[in-house]
């Protein structure tokens, strides 16, 4: 009961971003259904441009794996509970985006492969410098990655200006997969959701857990001072 109390409780608290994400779904989920999925991809290839190439080529890094990594890193030292917390949020949505990718829809393929008639007649935009994928398409990693920290993120801050700017990172490094040639907007959509709704029930389930035992005091810095005075 208690930790459905604090779901509902962070639910009223954030109430603006959880509204903007579901807006954000109902979006995706019309342009599916009256666009189509890979007629969306051919839609947002047409669009390119230089600009549009390097926005996109530098904003997908949000949903790298090394970001993550020091983004957790970032909170340790901020608090130790801040960090575990936010490792395993973090880590799990990862993990199950891995283990639906790799296992349970390895042969879905990527833009590169469905279009690949386009690619080869140069009837295809492509971006310098990103290496193609064919296959583990379905869901994408970098959007969960990054709704992930998004998630993380706004549940740490407040203000809702600052969560509805997260949310438009993390939005727009999701549809830098689309457009960078690397994923379907249905990749996306799923990542996004796993991503933001795996790392909420995560989250809230293991900060009861290490708010209990107190580590919510320390700092990676206040620990290792304590540990030198005490030699």
């Amino acid at each position: 009961m208690t930790y459905l109390k604090n779901i509902s409780a962070i639910l009223n608290q954030k109430k603006h971003f959880f509204l903007s994400f579901l807006f954000y779904l109902i979006v995706a989920i019309l342009i599916l259904l009256l666009i189509g999925n890979k007629e969306f991809s051919q839609l947002i290839n047409t669009f390119s441009s230089p600009i549009l190439d390097s926005i996109f080529y530098f904003i997908t890094y949000l949903g790298d794996g090394v970001f993550a990594a020091l983004f957790i890193v970032f909170l340790f030292l901020l608090r130790l509970n801040l960090g575990f917390v936010s490792l395993f949020s973090i880590l799990i949505p990862g993990l199950i985006t891995q283990v639906l990718k790799r296992f349970y829809f390895p042969s879905i393929p990527r833009p590169s492969v469905v279009f690949n008639n386009f690619i080869e007649s140069n009837n295809w935009h492509l971006v310098d410098g990103v290496d193609l994928h064919s296959y583990f398409s379905f869901p994408s990693g970098h959007t969960t990655t990054v709704f992930s920290i998004c998630c993380v993120s706004i549940l740490l801050v407040n203000n809702k200006f600052y969560q509805l700017f997260v949310l438009l990172l993390a939005v727009f490094t999701g549809f830098s997969r689309i457009y960078l040639s690397q994923h379907f907007l249905i990749d996306v959509f799923l990542g996004s959701i796993i991503g933001c709704l795996g790392t909420f029930l995560v989250y809230v389930l293991f900060n009861s857990f290490f708010e209990k035992r107190n580590w919510s005091r320390f700092s990676v810095f206040e620990m290792g001072i304590q540990k030198f005075i005490k030699k």
